[in-house]
């Protein structure tokens, strides 16, 4: 079982203008983070928004995406600090994009 089948974070449609919608699930990733190194955790959501870039998006147009994350049964400010580390580390690379 890889980690994007966990269903930590995936691509789920599109909204009303066309922009992909990246599902972020910390829950997921709590329960599963002493399973995979962090890096890991890192190179498949880089992975994931590699393939949102070359594959979902128009060559030579101003695209972005929509990030939707679902915090059920999940407190930031008393969680792991990988998966702090994780939702800032996706808030960088949608700067940089």
């Amino acid at each position: 079982n890889t980690i994007l089948n966990l269903g930590c974070f995936y691509f789920h449609g599109r909204d009303n203008r066309f922009r992909p919608n990246l599902i972020v699930r910390p829950k997921i990733l709590l329960n599963n983070i002493k399973k995979y190194p962090f890096q890991q955790w890192v190179e498949a959501l880089v992975y994931l928004l590699d393939y949102c870039i070359f594959n979902m998006f128009l060559p030579g147009k101003v695209e972005n995406w929509n990030i939707i994350c679902d915090m059920e049964g999940v407190s930031m400010f008393k969680t792991h600090n990988d998966v702090k580390s994780l939702i800032l580390f996706l808030h960088f690379m949608c700067i940089i994009a």
